[in-house]
């Protein structure tokens, strides 16, 4: 098993899109994810000030994955794109202005072997949100699961409207 997340083209700490809503999280289905699964993760990013409006659970897994709504994160089960030898995969789609990458939807894209798997979910939806990978050991956006942990420094609310408002 190679323990990696699926990694952006860079490493630097930063947040590579902005939103400017509070994301809906709509898990299809058939990705496997309990909602103790799901509270836990979103809970561990509102402890650092993020909000969420709501969390759905879709059956249709055909509506759910074909879902592009404005403001949604949508977790499912890996398409016949994915790259298995990553835990889990998130796809940003956004759009520029004013310089700055503003976030429309992401889709996290995991394996259903990994959706019990402590961190791998809390590190998705911090790249749903925008946040790139940190080169940090220990760090929960560390993009190598065997390094990463549970420090969230430099990614609280606080730091990511700073970055955003640039």
């Amino acid at each position: 098993l190679y323990t990696s997340y699926a990694s952006d083209k860079y490493n630097s700490d930063k947040v590579l899109a902005c939103i400017d809503f509070e994301p809906t999280i709509i898990v299809c289905g058939r990705s496997l994810v309990s909602e103790t699964r799901i509270r836990k993760a979103v809970s561990a990013w509102e402890k650092l000030g993020y909000s969420f409006a709501d969390v759905l659970y879709k059956d249709d897994d055909d509506e759910c994955i074909e879902s592009e709504e404005y403001g949604v994160i949508v977790i499912t089960k890996p398409n016949e794109d994915f790259d298995h030898k990553y835990l889990a995969t998130t796809k940003r789609f956004a759009i520029k202005l004013d310089e700055q990458d503003y976030i429309i939807y992401s889709k996290i894209y995991i394996s259903n072997k990994e959706t019990k798997k402590e961190r791998v979910l809390e590190h998705e939806i911090g790249h749903a949100i925008g946040w790139d990978h940190f080169n940090t050991r220990y760090h929960l956006m560390h993009e190598n699961w065997n390094e990463g942990g549970h420090t969230i420094t430099g990614i609280n609310k606080s730091s990511y409207d700073k970055k955003c408002s640039k």
